[in-house]
């Protein structure tokens, strides 16, 4: 065994002298198109052209960064170009908020009921309907303020308005979904894949992460939000699929006129912790300066605060949620569906943390069934039932 483990690495350190890593270069100036032509053919001398991909907004108009495959001695003189702010290795830099997911609870999905309220003593509003059959955390989510919850399962069903979320765009940066799944038949769903993903339309994550996340905002059983559109932007963990991402989803918002009325749901966290005060890497500088460019397009971001209470801290610790001060995302905790704070949810911040059903949480799972959850994920995901997400203020 350890031969063949001696061995695996030898042929792995082979291939990567002959062919190369995979690096990640960023630009002094993003929006100077002389100094990016320049960087671009310097770029595709040296490493020819099939090695070079540039990460080029044709609406916006700049070049946020260049994945290239590159060996060490090429490194070098790529870092030395005056043009060349930083250059990093393509790592993983990311997690999933959802290392508490287990498919502990895998039923099929049953077909959804559904009883329209109007006409009643309760209800004036005749696009108000109630899913009796909803799973409970869903239930809390369209419970009274001013009403003490029941007992578990006490609840009616889920109440809402069937106009709601009628032409919104839900972006989910994740590792894609399970598109087949009962929970999505009657969702539209847009399909966008980063350099680092699989071009297959499946989700990838072994404890189906991104067909949860998806689910608990627009699933027709499970989900908060069903009318609004789900856009897939199916990412790896890599510095410049993460980056990737937020660049594409901005560039579709703008391309189709989406301001407004889009949400990107960032349900991952950077496994480097970070202060506000911390020097940033050249790949989160990026980042935020694409947060900011969202924002000002009036575009919702949504994150999750991190599982790591019992680990670590209950205190934010993590990028994107930590930002939360200087800019306005909405930062989203778990509580159990009796209204506690979940004992994994971190919470402590500078700024208010919104709080949506995290433990323990109905979600959807492979191709036909539904899986027990939980984690800040799909916390984030429901507050696409936030009064309302597009219209918040800071």
């Amino acid at each position: 065994m350890l031969l063949m483990k001696a061995l695996i690495l030898l042929i792995f350190n082979v291939l990567r002298f002959v062919h190369g890593s995979e690096y990640v270069v960023y630009p002094v100036d993003r929006r100077s198109p002389t100094a990016c032509a320049r960087t671009t053919q310097f770029l595709n001398n040296i490493l020819g052209v099939g090695n070079v991909q540039a990460c080029f907004s044709d609406v916006r108009q700049v070049t946020n960064f260049w994945l290239v495959q590159a060996d060490e001695s090429q490194i070098g003189e790529i870092r030395a170009q005056p043009d060349v702010r930083a250059v990093l290795e393509n790592i993983i830099v990311t997690k999933n908020d959802g290392e508490t997911f287990g498919n502990t609870s895998v039923v099929e999905i049953p077909n959804g009921t559904w009883l329209n309220r109007s006409g009643t003593t309760n209800s004036t509003n005749e696009s108000i309907v109630r899913q009796v059959n909803a799973p409970q955390d869903l239930d809390v989510v369209s419970w009274p303020d001013s009403k003490a919850m029941p007992r578990f399962g006490g609840m009616k069903g889920y109440a809402f308005d069937v106009t709601y979320g009628l032409d919104t765009y839900i972006y989910v940066i994740e590792n894609g979904i399970n598109p087949n799944n009962p929970d999505f038949r009657k969702t539209p769903i847009e399909w966008h894949f980063m350099p680092g993903a699989a071009k297959s339309e499946v989700d990838d994550d072994g404890a189906a992460h991104g067909s949860c996340v998806a689910s608990k905002a627009v699933g027709w059983r499970n989900g908060v939000s069903k009318n609004s559109r789900l856009i897939i932007m199916k990412a790896s963990h890599s510095v410049s699929d993460n980056n990737w991402a937020w660049a594409a989803a901005l560039d579709d918002i703008i391309r189709k006129g989406r301001q407004g009325r889009a949400v990107v749901l960032y349900a991952r966290s950077y496994t480097q912790l970070y202060t506000l005060e911390s020097a940033l890497p050249s790949d989160l500088t990026s980042v935020r300066e694409l947060l900011y460019e969202l924002i000002d397009e009036s575009v919702v971001v949504v994150t999750s605060a991190g599982n790591d209470a019992l680990k670590r801290s209950p205190k934010i610790d993590t990028v994107p949620a930590i930002w939360s001060p200087i800019m306005p995302i909405l930062v989203v905790g778990a509580v159990t569906t009796g209204g506690q704070i979940a004992k994994f949810s971190q919470w402590i911040n500078p700024d208010p943390v919104i709080w949506a059903p995290g433990d323990t949480v109905q979600c959807a799972n492979g191709l036909s069934s539904s899986q027990t959850a939980s984690g800040t994920s799909p916390a984030a995901a429901m507050v696409m039932s936030y009064p309302s997400p597009l219209s918040k203020s800071h």
